[in-house]
């Protein structure tokens, strides 16, 4: 277990401070708000190592898609800015080697349900490629339901009953109908495999299994292969 500390809990204090504070508290980690980062990425990484501090989760200086309602974090109003700037962020943080670059929704303010759901989807969308680029990942935080107004309109995400790093041979859900199939694959290379639109469709959470139709062993690069990791494409139309 890794036990690790977010700078927002000591808003106070500076870079420096927090990691000197949290490696005597006993601390594995750091939580990195990025606007308490000095510029020089490079003296920053010296002092977590020196201070033997791992980096669990970033959060960029512009936090969230949509603008906060919170006194002091609301930033740029233009929201192609923000993602901008949620984009060099994570170019940024991947430095550090994080568990994740995290970032909010915001309210939705002026925008409707849909319209405020379209930009976060691109958003993340985009976020994405970036951090595949860039090396890292990218976390989507949900807030609860009373800081919808202030700090994010999605409260809830589906709740599946697996998780990735749990999941076994007692435990995943039982498969159903065959959506698709790859048909013949060769060693060392990708295989594209098209979902029928029928399948895809809000936004909503989507649970596929991969299944063998034949005896001979096949392995599959999971997203810890740093060389040729799975890619999931999403053309829309």
């Amino acid at each position: 277990m890794t036990l690790s500390l977010s700078e927002i809990s000591t808003p106070g204090a500076s870079f420096a401070e927090d990691v000197e504070a949290y490696a005597a508290a006993g601390f594995d980690a750091i939580g990195i708000w990025e606007f308490k980062l000095p510029p020089d990425d490079e003296a920053n990484l010296a002092l977590l190592a020196e201070h033997d501090l791992a980096v669990s989760v970033c959060v960029p200086e512009v936090p969230s898609v949509l603008p906060l309602a919170i006194a002091g974090m609301e930033g740029p109003s233009d929201v192609a800015v923000r993602i901008a700037a949620l984009e060099a962020s994570v170019r940024r943080l991947a430095a550090y080697n994080p568990e994740c670059v995290a970032c909010l929704a915001g309210p939705l303010g002026d925008n409707t349900l849909a319209e405020g759901t379209d930009l976060l989807v691109g958003a993340l969308q985009r976020l994405g490629g970036v951090a595949r680029e860039a090396r890292t990942w990218v976390g989507f935080e949900p807030v609860h339901r009373t800081q919808r107004e202030e700090a994010g309109f999605v409260n809830s995400l589906n709740d599946d009953s697996w998780g990735e790093k749990t999941i076994n041979g007692t435990n995943a859900p039982k498969i159903g109908a065959q959506l698709a199939s790859s048909g013949p694959v060769v060693t060392g290379s990708y295989v594209t495999i098209t979902l029928p639109n029928s399948v895809v469709t809000g936004n909503n959470d989507l649970n596929l299994a991969l299944t063998p139709n034949s005896a001979t062993a096949l392995a599959l690069s999971s997203r810890e292969d740093p060389t040729n990791p799975p890619h999931l494409l999403v053309t829309t139309s």
